[in-house]
């Protein structure tokens, strides 16, 4: 959990000391990572992706394509697991450059 903090400042009645304050607490299982895919290749096959995340990842999503039409991806159950280090996925397009996140 990463937590950010704050300080209050008053300045009523001549007082010029900062309060702590708690702003906002983040989880920060959800923070992602944006990895860009140069060529997804033919459309269906098995595209590996490093990832720094240090975690299994929960999910990706794709956020931005060059070019023109939708990318959407998929897996297979007997795929390879996702691990630490490394994510499994097939695109539905063929040649697309996108961008991912993975969180």
């Amino acid at each position: 959990m990463l937590e950010r903090w704050y300080t209050g400042k008053r300045a009523e009645m001549g007082v010029g000391m900062g309060v702590p304050m708690q702003l906002e607490s983040v989880d920060r299982a959800l923070n992602g990572e944006l990895i860009e895919v140069a060529d997804t290749g033919t459309a269906g096959t098995v595209v590996t992706l490093r990832h720094g995340l240090g975690r299994i990842p929960r999910g990706m999503v794709v956020v931005n394509v060059v070019g023109t039409g939708a990318v959407g991806w998929y897996r297979l159950s007997n795929d390879s697991a996702w691990t630490t280090q490394e994510i499994s996925v097939r695109f539905d397009r063929n040649n697309a450059r996108v961008l991912v996140e993975i969180f």
